[in-house]
């Protein structure tokens, strides 16, 4: 989102955490945030994505890498995962794509 409209990413990365406790304290609901880094907009940009993710990690829960495989395979991207496993988080493991979209969905691995 911040990339596409041209907003500063740290900014965005607050805002939504912000946005989802408030919702989560005002609605009585539990909420966990997943950091996505858009492989589609290159390295450069994941990196800083991964910035304003990691400055704001007690409100991140695990990263995700979505976007483009063909164009941008996923080991482009293997030092944005070792800085999120090197932060602490524990669920950044790449998974493999499966032959059937949407299987992950539901519930299948």
């Amino acid at each position: 989102m911040a990339m596409t409209h041209q907003l500063p990413v740290d900014g965005v990365v607050e805002a939504v955490i912000a946005g989802v406790r408030d919702g989560s304290r005002d609605f009585n609901v539990e909420a966990r945030l997943i950091g996505i880094m858009s492989r589609t907009f290159g390295e450069a940009a994941c990196q800083q994505e991964l910035d304003a993710l990691l400055a704001h990690r007690d409100g991140i829960t695990a990263l995700d890498l979505a976007g483009d495989e063909l164009g941008f395979p996923g080991t482009l991207f293997m030092q944005h995962f070792t800085q999120a496993r090197d932060a602490g988080w524990r669920h950044y493991r790449p998974r493999r794509r499966s032959r059937w979209p949407g299987k992950h969905l539901a519930g299948h691995s």
